[in-house]
C-alpha cells in the first residue's frame, strides 16, 4: 500500500532534504575575508541521512511500528539539525533570515511538520486496522 498519504509526506521530506545542502552556499564573504559559514560535511550528512531514511521508511509500509520508530528517529535528526543551524546562523555576523542561509533553518521545520503528519497518518492506519480486527 504505497499509495497512502504518509508516502506522499515522506517523499516530500526526501525531495526537500536532499538538494538543500547543494543550494546553501558554504562560503560567505564579510569585507575582504572569506570564511566557512558552517560545517558543510556535518550538514551534508544530516540532510542526506534525513532524505535517505525518510525514503527508506516509505517501503516499510508492512511494518507500521518500525516505520513509526524510524520516523521518530528522523524527527530527532531534524531537531538536531535545526539546533545546529540555529547556532551557526546566530553566530554568523550579518545573517539574514530571508537569505539562502535561512533556507537551512526552514528545511528542518518543514521536514518536522511533514514527518509529524506522516506519523499521525500511520497512527490512524494502525487504529483502523485494530478496529477492523475487533469487528471480525
Amino acid at each position: 500500500m504505497i499509495q497512502r498519504i504518509q508516502t506522499v509526506y515522506l517523499f516530500i521530506v526526501a525531495l526537500v532534504s536532499f538538494p538543500t545542502p547543494f543550494l546553501i552556499s558554504e562560503w560567505n564573504t564579510v569585507g575582504a575575508e572569506h570564511f566557512l559559514a558552517y560545517n558543510s560535511t556535518l550538514s551534508f550528512g544530516f540532510f542526506h541521512a534525513i532524505a535517505f531514511l525518510s525514503f527508506v521508511s516509505i517501503f516499510l509500509y508492512k511494518f507500521r511500528k518500525h516505520q513509526m520508530t524510524l520516523i521518530k528517529f528522523v524527527m530527532l535528526l531534524d531537531i538536531i539539525l535545526f539546533v545546529l543551524y540555529s547556532y551557526w546562523f546566530m553566530s554568523y555576523p550579518n545573517s539574514q533570515l530571508l537569505s539562502i542561509q535561512g533556507l537551512g533553518l526552514a528545511t528542518p521545520i518543514i521536514s518536522i511538520f511533514l514527518l509529524s503528519m506522516a506519523h499521525n497518518a500511520i497512527k490512524n492506519d494502525i487504529e483502523l486496522v485494530r478496529s477492523m480486527d475487533r469487528i471480525r
